[in-house]
């Protein structure tokens, strides 16, 4: 069964291609760059780009939904759990917002922890844990307040990866290679 592709480039473009019938669906240009990876779900596509914004978009039109203006450019992926993005904003720490508010064409931020830094990598029953790839540090946040819950760090780690969004294992990379 066919479905939707979405690309968003450097340059700033976004577009979303009907897969079965091999045609664009429609295209946008941003005010800047974009070295995120987009989020979807059926409904939304989620960008995250350097001019600052966290924007969502029709999945079928490509019709804006709703926009945040933040305060840094946006480098880290956008990332869905559920019924909520998580972004982690430069000089504002990690942000939820809820992935399709009702008449929100400003979005509808649900919490900001300024302490934290990093992606969340993945969503353990009201848990969500992020890691931090320059201070090496994973840390567990509260999905619903984002208040921190714990925090470790790990020195000897190079990478941090988990195999789902939700409940997902994690396997991390020592710096001598090794994978536990």
């Amino acid at each position: 069964e066919g479905g939707i592709a979405v690309a968003a480039g450097p340059s700033g473009i976004v577009m979303a291609f009907d897969i079965s019938r091999a045609s664009q669906l429609w295209q946008t240009r941003l005010l800047d760059d974009i070295v995120a990876e987009p989020a979807t779900n059926t409904e939304a596509v989620y960008i995250a780009g350097l001019d600052q914004h966290l924007r969502a978009f029709n999945l079928l039109t490509g019709r804006t939904l709703w926009r945040v203006l933040t305060t840094s450019p946006l480098t880290d992926d956008p990332i869905l759990i559920g019924d909520t993005i998580y972004q982690q904003i430069p000089g504002e720490g990690l942000a939820a917002f809820a992935a399709l508010p009702k008449n929100k064409l400003n979005g509808q931020r649900e919490w900001t922890n300024d302490t934290m830094s990093g992606s969340v990598l993945t969503q353990h029953d009201d848990q969500l844990v992020v890691w931090d790839d320059k201070a090496k540090v994973l840390s567990t946040v509260t999905a619903q307040h984002g208040s921190t819950v714990e925090m470790l760090t790990l020195g000897d780690v190079k990478q941090v990866i988990a195999s789902s969004l939700d409940s997902g294992e994690l396997y991390v990379v020592g710096t001598d290679g090794r994978i536990t």
